[in-house]
């Protein structure tokens, strides 16, 4: 890898990685406090992060002067198998649980908001929800995968690098590109996520005007549901530039597609930790003193009236309190 290359991982990808693993661990064993259906739809959409980051940094090992030195004079290029499709599969199941992951929170919140009475029937197969979003709809794109065998490429750019990558054979596919589909299911993502956003948005200054709840939510989630836009639009316009050719394809798989892959996956993790106050301490509590936490906690004359109490929406009976106690159990 190259000095640039190497300074993006070190200072960008593996403390967001380890930030994201930490993250994962805190809403895996503190359940009870963080029981939400949003905290698992981040519970089960980090892991896969997780796995499509390993997967890119596999992707920057392949091209260090360790692999090229020492593992690539043992492998023949274009010799594929059959024992290296789980990773394909798990390269591509990842980047659209990746598309997918945004969108969910984004409805997630549009139920409680919108929705308040219904909430608890929408969300009541929670858990089929997951699988459906989780595992069967990245599925149903990637399903030719598993039938085709994968291995490394060792191709020749031209140019002042290589590139060492890992593909599938593409003898059987179905018959449309990659990026193609990436493309279009990113673009469509990223437009359902940012209307739900902006409905969500729009609920809250309702909300808020109407003296439901206080706070500057509001502001915390145009900026977050802007960023992750962004990057889904980044997904979207490095796949388009890969399917119709617009810069060398090897340019495009080392330093853009590579690139923008690391940040759709651990972007998330630095955007949950520094919006939701309650998981920010829970996260960093055991790393700090007890005067350096006392910065991440939230002034209690400013802190939202709705977060103070999970468990009281049932006992009330008005429609505004409905909507607060459902907003409380649905949104961090």
């Amino acid at each position: 890898m190259y000095w640039f290359e190497t300074a993006e991982v070190c200072l960008y990808v593996v403390p967001l990685y380890l930030l994201y693993i930490r993250i994962l661990y805190v809403l895996a064993t503190r359940r009870q406090d963080f029981h939400s259906h949003f905290y698992k739809i981040v519970l089960v959409s980090g892991v896969f992060d997780l796995i499509g980051c390993t997967l890119a940094l596999f992707d920057r090992f392949l091209n260090t002067d360790l692999f090229a030195t020492y593992i690539r004079p043992h492998f023949k290029s274009r010799e594929y198998t059959f024992a290296l499709t789980p990773i394909s599969y798990l390269t591509y199941h990842s980047v659209y649980a990746a598309q997918i992951a945004p969108l969910l929170m984004a409805f997630n919140r549009m139920c409680s908001l919108c929705f308040p009475l219904e909430y608890d029937k929408i969300w009541k197969r929670c858990k089929l929800i997951l699988f459906v979003c989780f595992g069967l709809l990245p599925y149903s794109m990637a399903w030719y995968i598993p039938f085709n065998r994968s291995g490394f490429t060792f191709d020749d750019t031209k140019l002042w690098f290589n590139y060492t990558g890992f593909d599938y054979d593409h003898t059987r596919t179905f018959g449309i590109e990659d990026a193609v589909v990436t493309e279009y299911f990113a673009g469509t993502c990223a437009l359902l996520a940012f209307i739900c956003n902006l409905v969500n948005v729009c609920m809250l200054i309702r909300h808020k005007m109407k003296g439901y709840i206080t706070g500057q939510r509001e502001i915390n989630l145009v900026l977050c549901s802007t960023i992750i836009f962004c990057t889904q639009c980044c997904v979207m316009m490095g796949q388009y530039m890969f399917s119709m050719g617009s810069f060398n394809i090897y340019f495009l798989l080392r330093f853009v597609l590579t690139i923008v892959a690391e940040v759709q996956y651990i972007l998330p993790a630095l955007i949950i930790v520094l919006s939701i106050g309650s998981l920010r301490e829970a996260v960093f509590r055991p790393l700090l003193s007890s005067n350096e936490v006392s910065l991440f906690k939230t002034d209690k004359k400013s802190r939202n009236t709705i977060s103070m109490n999970n468990h009281n929406s049932d006992s009330v009976k008005s429609q505004s309190s409905v909507v607060i106690g459902q907003y409380r159990q649905a949104v961090p």
